[in-house]
């Protein structure tokens, strides 16, 4: 049953000193496309309602063939005349969210819950439903205890402030809907003049300046060297526990970023990754959007790019950080295909560092001056308008001018066509 065009209310009130979160949840009916929903194993359902009517359920565990080795529990749901309410009470183990990447907990020190941990249900059968469900416009009310803070991916609509509960409200009219994120923690929040930093502890005065050194630094070199981006200072790095990985929010300019990041300069790179993501990477085709190419291997070669430029060339470079990924190919972990068909196979994660290789090389070939400028031009003429493979590659040869144009169509026949570029690497000593 996916809702389209009514608002889902969802209620999530998170209480940490018992490791547990309780939801209400509320469906009103638009166009059924399929008879049950998936929530996360280890929910508890409470109270399940249907037309205002509680109605007995039948549900049962079973790995759905979309997430290979997550086992998500399965809910029939009756056929529905105006809504469905159910309740339902969950503890997250950090285990069972339905992506492998994806961890949350619930702790009196530090609480993280993702969209993916099927928080509330899910009701699809395909991708292109489980996109649709995760897009329903969706009204969310989330309770903490009133001493913690919250930082999420929907923009906060209203505050309010009781006794012992604090209630925040989110507006259903955001980008991204109930796609919704959100730490809750007892956070120091430290304004900079490129936005905020919620630290889970106090850093002191001179980590605090390294973050702010080093950010400035680095959106200069950006700025400088691949077109002059202004960029709200309203956004939000809030610090979450080793181990959750860091990710940006650009519908709400949060991003999550492991606290590990601000023990050194160095580790800042994290950071510098998720700034670069909200303003330098080109629009991208739907159609090559699982190769990742156009986000993160561009965004990870700036991220090089930059940290070389602060900290030296020795610790940071395109080679360095393909390494891992070269000798995983090398032991058949994975296949060897070119960049242009990472998405047919799932390998958009090899953007990260073959990816960022390839521009590397192509840096190399054209020097950095040439490289900057043609860059510079193609971020700006295609920051709204979709790129593929072909227009990109078409693109860098007619900007780099006519001396350039056969060496270039040899290097993308080598590097995204084909293997024979990454080859070099595979089969280097």
């Amino acid at each position: 049953m996916i809702v389209r065009g009514s608002i889902m209310e969802l209620f999530i009130e998170v209480v940490p000193a018992e490791g547990v979160m309780h939801v209400r949840v509320k469906y009103l009916k638009d166009e059924v496309l399929t008879n049950h929903f998936y929530l996360n194993r280890d929910a508890e359902i409470s109270y399940f309602s249907c037309d205002g009517q509680e109605t007995p359920h039948e549900s049962s565990n079973e790995e759905h063939p979309m997430f290979s080795g997550y086992t998500a529990q399965k809910v029939l749901a009756p056929n529905l005349r105006d809504c469905l309410e159910l309740a339902y009470s969950l503890r997250l183990s950090g285990e069972t969210g339905c992506c492998p990447y994806v961890r949350e907990k619930i702790a009196p020190e530090f609480t993280f819950i993702r969209w993916e941990t099927f928080c509330y249900p899910m009701f699809f059968e395909d991708w292109d439903s489980y996109r649709n469900t995760a897009f329903t416009a969706c009204n969310i009310q989330l309770i903490v205890p009133k001493e913690y803070d919250v930082v999420a991916s929907k923009k906060e609509r209203d505050t309010a402030i009781g006794d012992s509960k604090k209630v925040v409200t989110y507006s259903h009219q955001d980008k991204g809907s109930n796609v919704f994120d959100c730490s809750v923690a007892s956070y120091k929040k430290v304004k900079f003049s490129f936005g905020s930093v919620c630290f889970l502890s106090d850093l002191g005065a001179e980590k605090v300046q390294m973050v702010n050194d080093t950010m400035l630094k680095a959106i200069s070199y950006m700025n400088e060297h691949f077109g002059v981006r202004h960029i709200e200072p309203n956004l939000v790095f809030a610090a979450i526990p080793d181990g959750y990985g860091s990710f940006v929010c650009p519908h709400n300019n949060v991003v999550f970023v492991e606290e590990a990041t601000f023990s050194r300069a160095e580790n800042l790179r994290a950071i510098v990754h998720e700034y670069i993501h909200l303003g330098w990477n080109p629009k991208v085709a739907d159609s090559v959007q699982r190769a990742r190419f156009f986000d993160e291997a561009f965004t990870s070669y700036f991220e090089v790019r930059v940290m070389a430029a602060l900290f030296g060339g020795e610790s940071f470079s395109a080679e360095s950080k393909a390494e891992h990924a070269i000798d995983a190919i090398r032991r058949g972990e994975y296949k060897l295909v070119p960049i242009a068909e990472y998405g047919l196979h799932g390998y958009g994660g090899l953007s990260y560092t073959i990816g960022a290789l390839c521009l590397h090389e192509l840096c190399l070939l054209l020097g950095e001056p040439v490289f900057d400028n043609v860059t510079k031009a193609f971020l700006e003429k295609y920051k709204d308008v979709p790129v593929d493979f072909d227009l990109f590659c078409r693109e860098y040869i007619g900007l780099s001018g006519k001396d350039n144009r056969r060496k270039l169509s040899r290097f993308f026949d080598d590097w995204i066509y084909t293997c024979s570029g990454i080859s070099e690497y595979i089969n280097a000593e």
